[in-house]
């Protein structure tokens, strides 16, 4: 009988709960959100980080691309506070989206976990909220005429094409990074250039000071013009 994505997706969450002490990595908790009854296979969580979704998948004989949608649905829900406590972000705008080997349906379930920590071609792709659904204000729409493809809208993806391929290590580290908040990261950004501009200005200076001691040094000899022999 061959091994359900459940069952692959527990496998899973167990190797990842242990790449981070920090964090709480969360598996089919229900009615998550507010107002909302999606349950996603996998949530991580970290006070100071933005949540993360994961839906996971498991190929068989040809790869499982379905679940984007399904993956999509999470962008702008909101994590209950009376089931995620002390958290200091709630919204979801971040979905990682996974896709398991094809082998991990067939192999014995007591194999699973310890070939999870070995594997090296997982398939993964995250997928960022797009925003202009975080900053555009909806307006009512009184009639359509004809629909048309909302390019706006589309999530951004990373890679912008295909899948990346790596194990649960190299996942965690998407997660970690994704879960940053852009307040971190700008503030990192100014304090970096802050930090440049300081060492150029120290690097000026001490190209100045040495200037400087050549020049005196030079001004200790009593430069002549050489008189020709014979003169």
């Amino acid at each position: 009988m061959a091994n359900s994505e459940n069952t692959i997706t527990s496998a899973f969450v167990n190797v990842l709960r242990h790449m981070r002490d920090a964090w709480s990595v969360n598996e089919q908790i229900t009615r998550p959100f507010l107002n909302a009854t999606q349950k996603p296979d996998v949530i991580v969580t970290e006070k100071g980080r933005n949540p993360i979704v994961i839906e996971v998948k498991v190929d068989g004989d040809t790869p499982n691309f379905t679940g984007k949608i399904q993956a999509e649905a999470h962008f702008g829900m909101l994590l209950d506070p009376s089931v995620f406590t002390g958290l200091t972000y709630n919204a979801i705008e971040n979905v990682l989206r996974v896709r398991m080997p094809a082998r991990f349906r067939t192999m014995p379930q007591d194999e699973i976990e310890p070939e999870m920590r070995r594997a090296e071609d997982i398939a993964y792709i995250l997928l960022n909220k797009p925003e202009s659904e975080s900053e555009a204000v909806s307006e009512p729409v009184l009639f359509i005429n004809e629909m048309e493809p909302n390019n706006e809208t589309e999530p951004e993806s990373f890679p912008q094409s295909g899948w990346l391929s790596g194990g649960v290590a190299d996942l965690a580290t998407a997660i970690r990074v994704r879960a940053t908040p852009i307040s971190k990261i700008d503030a990192a950004a100014d304090l970096l250039e802050k930090r440049i501009e300081t060492a150029a200005q120290q690097l000026e200076a001490a190209i100045q000071v040495r200037l400087g001691l050549c020049l005196d040094a030079l001004g200790q000899f009593d430069v002549r013009p050489s008189t020709p022999l014979g003169t």
